[in-house]
């Protein structure tokens, strides 16, 4: 918790990996030194945006995730209709040609010409041919678009999205998906099980697209080309021989008797009706989705202003409010700090979540345990220390603990800690201060009111306070 934190900020771990700088992320960090600078109104508002930017952004990936889903649902009705167009205007034409009576005039001109007629029939077929073609391919590419060059985990997200609980049918939280992917547990229950079958089914997926789609989408454009030859030279040939337009039905009944062409007519017009109740459900529902889509739209829009909103109240509490602290923290901690390294003229600067350190033209990163040496490091998390102990009426934390820092710190070319002790001595009166230290004669230097030696009890295998 956020308090924790903040009470951990007023103690000096003696292990270099558990102290401040290096235990915390920047974003810790700069809450941690926020709330002592200016106080916890600012700070705790802040982060009620933060997590209520969080919630709304889950908000709308959730809503992404259902528009995407009801697009691809309006993409296969949509092809299922193209699909059809082809033989629905075959059938159209066929209904015409009959109720007319050119359909007969036709046929004859077409077993007068059996060559051309051969030609066609075979044309007719082909083109029927490539139209399935072209159905199965678009459905291959759209389902290959969903993953190509999709990460893992939003592929997953994408993928589960749809699902429900058969309980209590809410619906999956897509948030904790990215957890339990770092876990190694399963997307979808979180459990331990097998969870690597779901992964790698959904990897292969998005590898077979990466790999496949390219070649999907150049056969679909092939089989375009060849479906415009054909029926350029079905055109060719109904002109060798003066008629319209044939089409596959036509040129396949052409050899059946008057009444066989009649029951085909009858079953034609029949499906006709069928297909036409059928494609006006579709259109319907393609327009209901359609409208459902821009009311998701409308409800992404809302909630991104809503954030846009928070966004700018944040902004202004960083500036308005947090600024001038930081400027104040930054302006104590150097104060400390100098009194620290003198007679060295360094500089620490807390900007955005990390602390730097100015020596002379050089900056360095004080998280970064490599780039500084022991004593530089323990004295840099002191002057943070008795920062915060300064700075702490904000909060109200009258205590602070340090646990055997002093030894290692260096004193004798500079006096590091002969400096650090100076300070200790003027600040033990403005809080309640408990050191840890091996030096028995430590309290010398800084005459604290209490001292109490440490024995290690065996029976209870703990440390204890002598009486």
């Amino acid at each position: 918790s956020h308090a924790k934190k903040l009470i951990y900020a007023l103690t000096i771990p003696q292990s270099d990996n558990e102290s401040l700088l290096r235990k915390y992320p920047k974003k810790d960090l700069d809450l941690i030194i926020s709330s002592y600078s200016s106080g916890l109104a600012p700070i705790s508002r802040i982060r009620e945006i933060e997590n209520d930017i969080e919630i709304k952004n889950k908000e709308i990936e959730k809503i992404k995730f259902k528009k995407l889903e009801i697009e691809q649902e309006n993409k296969e009705s949509e092809n299922e209709i193209r699909r059809n167009e082809h033989y629905f205007s075959d059938v159209k034409y066929f209904i015409q040609q009959y109720e007319s009576g050119e359909l007969f005039k036709t046929i004859e001109i077409l077993k007068a010409n059996k060559d051309i007629s051969t030609q066609l029939s075979d044309l007719t077929a082909k083109r029927t041919g490539y139209y399935d073609k072209k159905f199965k391919l678009h459905s291959k590419i759209n389902k290959n678009k969903q993953f190509y060059k999709k990460e893992l985990i939003d592929a997953i997200k994408e993928t589960l999205s749809v699902l429900v609980c058969p309980v209590c049918e809410d619906e999956l939280d897509t948030s904790k998906i990215e957890k339990r992917k770092e876990r190694g547990f399963c997307p979808f229950c979180g459990s331990n099980h097998n969870p690597e079958n779901i992964y790698n089914t959904i990897e292969d997926q998005i590898n077979f697209s990466n790999e496949k789609l390219i070649d999907f989408e150049k056969e679909a454009k092939d089989v375009a080309k060849n479906i415009k030859e054909i029926e350029k030279r079905i055109v060719e040939l109904n002109n060798k021989i003066s008629i319209s337009k044939t089409n596959f039905i036509i040129t396949h009944i052409k050899n059946l008797s008057t009444e066989v062409i009649t029951e085909k007519y009858e079953e034609v017009k029949e499906n006709k009706i069928k297909y036409e109740n059928s494609l006006i459900e579709i259109q319907k529902k393609n327009s209901e989705n359609k409208k459902y889509i821009e009311n998701l739209d409308d409800e992404i829009l809302k909630i991104s202003e809503y954030i846009t909103k928070l966004e700018e109240e944040s902004t202004d509490l960083k500036i308005n409010k947090t600024k001038e602290g930081i400027k104040k923290f930054n302006e104590e901690l150097n104060k400390i700090y100098s009194q620290l390294i003198t007679p060295h003229e360094y500089r620490l600067e807390f900007d955005y979540g990390k602390l730097y350190l100015y020596k002379n033209s050089i900056k360095k990163d004080c998280s970064d345990k490599n780039a500084l040496g022991y004593s530089e490091r323990k004295l840099i998390d002191f002057a943070l220390w008795i920062t915060f102990i300064k700075l702490n009426n904000n909060l109200n934390l009258k205590f602070a603990l340090s646990d055997d820092i002093f030894e290692n710190i260096d004193n004798q070319e500079i006096k590091w800690k002969d400096n650090l002790l100076s300070i200790l001595n003027n600040i033990k009166n403005e809080s309640q201060i408990v050191l840890f230290s091996i030096d028995k004669n430590l309290n010398e230097k800084i005459n604290l009111e209490i001292e109490c030696p440490l024995r290690y009890d065996k029976s209870l295998n703990d440390f204890n306070l002598e009486d």
